[in-house]
């Protein structure tokens, strides 16, 4: 678990990386740990961004050392000191993995929302929410300074998020009136940034769309009951199309009423007298692309094997079709959220029947140990089809997620076999690398 800390936990471990493009030193430190970096040293990112093996020298890839020394952990924080350039290369090569990457001037961001009506405070830091159970209640002029009263202690508002934080140097979207704003400048401290939020009202620039299934709510949209059932009884491909269709009309009217700095999130629910949803009554997803995918794979499930003993149980009648709702909020754009495992496992079948690689590599990752054994076998038959049919870089890469799970020794021979013989020699690097093989095996 991670630390705890009154109101707040840090979950992800923090990797700091600081690269001197002159010297070509680097220095890693995982949670204040240092890291050997002798491996690297001399060596341009561009080189260690990714694996390399040189005479003696064995180097996974950046990104596959780090979750080795993190004893597995896939997800985690990514300070950058560095160039511009070097902080691109880097970003290049962590593109299709969890990892939060922040620069200096990104590292530490609070977004405090004040309504002085109600006396309501929000305060999110770096995408988590802060328990404000303290100040509630109470005016700014209060909770900016130190208090106790009872049991309830408050070190003020800037030294508490110091506390959190672990660091006096932070910045601080405030969004509230200006007289609250004023306030909070006249008492800010010279290591804190203080600045207003973006615009996180929702003022639409387009025309608020009016489609066949999909209905603009209060909040967000309405996918009604008549979509599922023309799904059942029409064409399911045609009407998946139009779903998709209208889906991303209704995200765009959404995008269209803030400003580039807030990014979108959607948290999916159904009718609460259907069971449908997997895991759980509602579910968050941070990514239009997942969104889509994610509503298009509910509609199977109602012709599933356990939607038909549940309805069986429950007196629910088949053509009793379910409506979906979507909420939409406004989010930071610096706010970085992972997908929850089992709304990721959910999707990944999805992707591995479209072999659409990226996203199912996005949802691999975040599965983890909890990947099916059926579809590791899925993934590995598409890489056997696409070496089959000489494709051999789509079989490296399908070969390569299987890989990470653990595959027969015989199977990596195979693959290396085939890359010497067509002199093959970025595959053949590549196999080896992300292969466990000895020396020896390799040499014969």
């Amino acid at each position: 678990m991670g630390e705890i800390i009154e109101g707040w936990m840090n979950l992800n471990k923090t990797v700091k990386v600081t690269y001197n493009t002159q010297t070509l030193e680097t220095t890693i430190s995982i949670d204040g740990k240092s890291f050997d970096t002798s491996r690297i040293n001399g060596r341009e990112i561009a080189d260690w961004a990714y694996p390399f093996m040189m005479r003696k020298v064995s180097w996974n890839g950046f990104y596959e050392e780090m979750v080795q020394a993190l004893n597995g952990e896939k997800s985690f924080d990514l300070m950058f000191d560095g160039s511009d350039t070097a902080f691109t290369e880097l970003q290049e090569a962590l593109v299709d993995v969890p990892v939060n990457i922040i620069t200096e001037n990104e590292k530490d961001v609070v977004i405090i929302t004040y309504d002085e009506t109600t006396l309501t405070t929000q305060v999110i830091i770096n995408g988590k929410s802060f328990d404000t159970s303290r100040i509630n209640g109470r005016e700014i002029a209060d909770w900016i300074y130190p208090f106790i009263v009872r049991k309830i202690k408050w070190d003020g508002i800037f030294k508490e998020l110091e506390l959190v934080i672990g660091s006096p140097k932070y910045s601080i979207e405030f969004s509230g009136s200006n007289s609250a704003l004023n306030e909070l400048k006249e008492n800010c401290p010279e290591t804190v940034k203080l600045t207003t939020a973006p615009k996180s009202i929702f003022s639409p620039t387009i025309s608020k769309p009016d489609g066949m299934y999909v209905k603009i709510t209060e909040n967000g949209f309405e996918i009604i009951s008549k979509a599922c059932g023309d799904y059942y009884n029409g064409n399911s491909d045609n009407i998946s199309l139009l779903l998709t269709k209208e889906i991303a009309t209704v995200v765009a009217y959404f995008k269209s009423g803030y400003s580039d700095d807030v990014s979108l999130q959607f948290k999916v629910s159904t009718d609460s007298s259907v069971p449908l949803l997997p895991y759980g009554a509602s579910h968050t997803l941070y990514s239009e692309t997942y969104l889509n995918d994610y509503i298009l794979q509910l509609y199977p499930l109602w012709d599933s094997p356990r939607q038909n003993v549940y309805r069986s149980d429950h007196g629910i009648r088949f053509d009793a079709f379910f409506s979906l709702f979507v909420e939409i909020s406004s989010v930071s754009k610096y706010a970085h959220f992972t997908m929850d495992a089992e709304d990721a496992r959910f999707l990944l079948w999805t992707y591995i029947e479209s072999r659409r690689f990226d996203e199912m590599v996005d949802c691999f990752r975040i599965v983890g140990d909890k990947v099916d054994e059926y579809q590791l076998k899925e993934i590995e038959q598409i890489a056997y089809e696409y070496e089959s049919r000489g494709n051999i870089a789509e079989a490296t890469k399908w070969q390569g997620v299987v890989s990470q799970k653990g595959e027969p020794e015989q199977e990596n021979i195979k693959l290396i076999r085939k890359y010497i013989q067509q002199d093959d020699f970025n595959n053949l690097y590549r196999a080896i690398q992300k292969s466990e093989l000895n020396d020896d095996i390799i040499y014969k």
